[in-house]
């Protein structure tokens, strides 16, 4: 090959080198954006479901509160 062969050569190497690292800055990116949009989904789901919890928990409290009033008037 002539130097024009080996600078073509070169250049396309170096193409391809830098296609292929964008494509992995990009899937990195699109995995941490992925991994950061589940954490906040799951932090919200196990804050939702502390609510729930304490709220039933006065829902059962009122209910036995309810049938020892009911049972005491008796």
């Amino acid at each position: 090959m002539n130097k024009l062969g080996y600078i073509g050569l070169a250049g396309i190497l170096a193409v391809f080198i830098f296609m292929a690292t964008d494509a992995r800055a990009e899937e990195q990116n699109w995995f941490q954006k992925q991994w950061n949009e589940t954490v906040e989904f799951q932090k919200q789901g196990w804050q939702d479901g502390k609510d729930q919890l304490s709220k039933n928990k006065i829902q059962v409290q009122n209910l036995f509160n309810k049938v020892k009033n009911y049972v005491s008037q008796n």
